[in-house]
């Protein structure tokens, strides 16, 4: 691991990332593909880490591995940059052998963390997933979910990168939505 990078990554980066590293470890895992992964994961990691992101022609959506080409494939922060969310864990659990796992924001704390930081200018364009296809891939899909990440863990992260959020609306904010669930990971075992 480069102690270096993780010191320059921003801090909630870091902690995504690391998490994401924490649940990989359970697995008899070699081989991960991270979509619209650039090279963060690789850099943390003894993993073979391939990349595969839009910067390099890669569409999510429509993946060019064979089935069961990768262990693992992760993704992180980048659910909720998708056109077709569905689609894209769909494609990434036919390209994973072992584990598909996926973090991104959700809810409607997470569309207000959106719209309050792009007020402070922290623009971050997305598409919060829905609640109800979360519901439906854990109920149908076999797919477990696990918070990680209030919405005052995040905002406060996201202060250290862009200290104009450190406003009075910010703090009440997050005072009344404290412990609120801001993003989580999904995540199917094969």
């Amino acid at each position: 691991m480069d102690e270096q990078y993780l010191k320059a990554m921003h801090p909630v980066t870091a902690v995504l990332h690391w998490k994401i590293l924490s649940i990989l470890k359970q697995y008899d895992i070699k081989t991960v593909l991270d979509v619209g992964g650039t090279g963060k994961l690789r850099s943390l990691s003894q993993y073979d880490v391939s990349e595969a992101n839009l910067k390099d022609g890669v569409d999510g959506c429509a993946l060019p591995y064979e089935d069961g080409s990768f262990d693992a494939v992760v993704s992180i922060a980048t659910l909720e940059h998708v056109h077709d969310q569905e689609k894209f864990l769909d494609e990434c659990e036919r390209v994973s052998r072992i584990v598909s796992m996926h973090w991104f924001p959700y809810g409607p704390v997470a569309e207000m963390a959106e719209r309050m930081k792009k007020k402070y200018g922290h623009y971050h364009p997305c598409r919060i997933p829905y609640v109800e296809m979360i519901a439906d891939k854990t109920i149908e899909g076999g797919y477990a979910w696990e918070e990680f990440m209030s919405y005052k863990e995040h905002m406060l992260l996201c202060m250290t990168l862009t200290p104009s959020l450190k406003t009075a609306e910010v703090y009440d904010s997050i005072v009344q939505n404290n412990n609120v669930p801001y993003g989580g990971i999904l995540k199917r075992d094969e």
